[in-house]
């Protein structure tokens, strides 16, 4: 005797795949910022499995009651961290200025570091991917003291969307993060 198919059939298939690429689609609409996340083929481990550095507490920021100097209140301005400043935003929602929390409370993500893009015309988005991936990972070591493909920590870099080059946008801010738990303290000088 056998066994009863347990394939699915292709109207269903198809069916999933559409409602997939339509949450893909609004997710986009509601906030694609140009965040990247770099995988790294490095195991990951708990946060508590070793003490985390610390440092000084980072002075939390104040919000802007405006839009920033130069920029109309209807231009598209871009969030960048500063660098030392934390985030909370537990992968699941857009960060933004409402995250950014002291680095000695329990959160996700650091910024490391920034630097500018050179001018010009836009170089579109596979190509400012790379360029800031490769730039962040470059200054990592200098930030975890050792380089990226060694570390079981992760970064991603936020650089400018088309509609914010336009702008006048060149920043790329560098993130680490944890993929296995949130920490606290700084990641300066983590070692691993």
């Amino acid at each position: 005797m056998t066994r009863p198919s347990r394939r699915r059939p292709a109207s269903a298939v198809a069916l999933l795949g559409a409602a997939v690429a339509g949450l893909v689609v609004l997710a986009c609409s509601a906030g694609c910022t140009g965040v990247i996340p770099m995988p790294s083929a490095e195991p990951s481990h708990r946060a508590d499995a070793s003490p985390t550095p610390s440092t000084p507490p980072i002075p939390t920021p104040t919000a802007s009651t405006g839009p920033p100097a130069g920029r109309s209140a209807g231009s598209q301005a871009p969030f960048h961290l500063e660098v030392g400043q934390c985030v909370d935003v537990r992968k699941d929602r857009r960060t933004g200025p409402e995250s950014i929390v002291p680095c000695d409370v329990e959160h996700d993500d650091e910024a490391f570091d920034t630097f500018a893009l050179d001018g010009g015309a836009y170089p579109g988005e596979v190509e400012l991917e790379t360029t800031a991936t490769d730039g962040c990972r470059a200054r990592f070591g200098g930030f975890i003291g050792v380089p990226y493909s060694e570390s079981v920590y992760e970064t991603y870099a936020v650089f400018p969307t088309a509609a914010t080059w336009a702008s006048g946008d060149r920043k790329v801010t560098c993130v680490v993060w944890y993929p296995a738990d949130s920490v606290v303290g700084s990641l300066a000088g983590a070692g691993s």
